[in-house]
């Protein structure tokens, strides 16, 4: 088996699975909390490139962690949130591991779960295309 082939699936697979645990676990355990957006802040995607790369507007949002401390966080640019339109004053749901708030990320099942899918999906198409071709050899030898 060749690097790419090895890379392709089975390195991106376990990553993805990985993931996925990581995500499922914080579904399970994370801390639920409602915040507002209360700003944005500009994010550059390539300030040196000379080609027009969009501009990002990344929320700030406040919320109360479950210490009762007040929290304020710009929320990362994560796959499957980009295309979220907010305003100030709008209210989002957040998840975050237990005593870390500043970790928290939008509790949203596609935002979570799209990267995982992604890194999994080679290798679940190459099991179907496998088990396929062994079940059509056998009805049709």
């Amino acid at each position: 088996m060749n690097t790419f082939a090895l890379v392709i699936f089975v390195v991106m697979p376990v990553a993805g699975a990985a993931l996925a645990l990581r995500q499922w676990l914080l579904l399970r355990s994370g801390v639920r909390v409602s915040a507002r957006i209360v700003g944005f802040e500009k994010f550059e995607t390539d300030p040196m490139s000379e080609s027009s790369k969009p501009t990002l507007h990344l929320p700030i949002v406040e919320f109360t962690d479950e210490n009762g401390r007040k929290v304020r966080i710009t929320l990362i640019a994560e796959a499957g949130t980009m295309e979220r339109e907010a305003a100030i004053g709008d209210r989002v749901a957040l998840i975050y591991p237990k005593g870390q708030p500043r970790r928290a990320k939008y509790e949203d099942l596609k935002a979570m779960f799209l990267v995982p899918g992604i890194l999994v999906a080679p290798a679940v198409v190459f099991v179907v295309y496998i088990v396929g071709a062994l079940a059509w050899g056998k009805v049709f030898p």
